[in-house]
């Protein structure tokens, strides 16, 4: 086991992140995805009409793991939905500085 500490440091410093959820016939549905590792909670967007965002909608409990298969870390949970508007603009903000692309979070499809 890894400490927390480098756990966290590994989730934040990651471009590319595997979501794994489950397609309505329960077969497995793997994507990649960008994403931010913010306040011991990771955030992402998809557009909810994406296989994988029809797929979160119907079941919400996925599997994340980072790119590495030599540094491991895999988190398993339920997604909730960010609704709130200062969350929604911390993520925009961070999003943008990480990737240089700024998600419109005004726009359900876009965030």
């Amino acid at each position: 086991m890894l400490p927390w500490s480098t756990v966290s440091e590994q989730l934040t410093a990651s471009r590319n992140y595997w979501i794994i959820s489950t397609r309505p016939d329960g077969k497995p549905h793997a994507a990649p995805v960008w994403g931010l590792w913010l306040n011991e909670t990771f955030y992402f967007s998809t557009d909810p009409t994406s296989r994988k965002g029809r797929n979160i909608a119907a079941s919400p409990e996925i599997v994340m793991h980072l790119e590495s298969g030599d540094d491991v870390v895999i988190l398993e949970g339920a997604l909730v939905k960010v609704t709130d508007a200062d969350e929604l603009t911390r993520f925009a903000d961070a999003y943008d500085a990480k990737y240089e692309f700024r998600p419109d979070v005004t726009d359900p499809a876009g965030a």
